[in-house]
């Protein structure tokens, strides 16, 4: 059996341990910007969803009951304390002829867009920046549009603000 002995080998240089520290630190300070920048990533996506996820929903639910809503009973004015056209009150069309229609108001207060209906009041999102009904021809009063603005903190006392419009809704009683 043949050993193979080096000689003078019976550990590693100074340098040669500065060299590895060295190079360790560089891995880490690389590593930990990596995992600050993929949080930071992370966290906007999932502040971008989740507010388009409530202004999606919420746009759906303000369109469903508006679509039905009685004309000569639509009011688009503010709320105490709140923006100009950021309210709307109307009575939903009932759903068999000669029931009791059903009132109905969106507003703002403060920074949840609240619903009222028959007498209930649900939020409908808690990150409301901004709410406006308008009517997109002055002409037409059958015809209103809904813009929603939503804003969530983010990181670093930076905010994420997603803005969503329905387009022309029809009023159709």
């Amino acid at each position: 059996m043949v050993t193979l002995r080096l000689r003078g080998s019976r550990g590693v240089t100074m340098t040669e341990m500065l060299m590895v520290v060295v190079v360790l630190g560089v891995l880490a300070m690389a590593g930990s910007r990596m995992m600050v920048d993929v949080t930071r990533f992370f966290q906007l996506n999932m502040g971008r969803l989740t507010l388009q996820e409530e202004a999606r929903t919420a746009l759906s639910v303000i369109q469903k009951n508006l679509r039905q809503a009685k004309l000569d009973s639509l009011t688009i004015d503010q709320a105490p304390g709140q923006p100009y056209f950021s309210r709307i009150v109307f009575d939903k069309a009932p759903k068999k002829t000669g029931g009791p229609a059903v009132p109905i108001t969106y507003f703002q207060k403060g920074a949840v867009l609240m619903e009222t209906a028959g007498g209930a009041t649900r939020p409908l999102s808690k990150h409301l920046k901004a709410l406006t009904f308008t009517l997109p021809n002055t002409d037409d009063m059958a015809v209103v549009a809904v813009s929603l603005t939503l804003e969530t903190p983010i990181y670093g006392g930076k905010m994420k603000t997603v803005r969503m419009n329905s387009g022309e809704i029809e009023v159709l009683n």
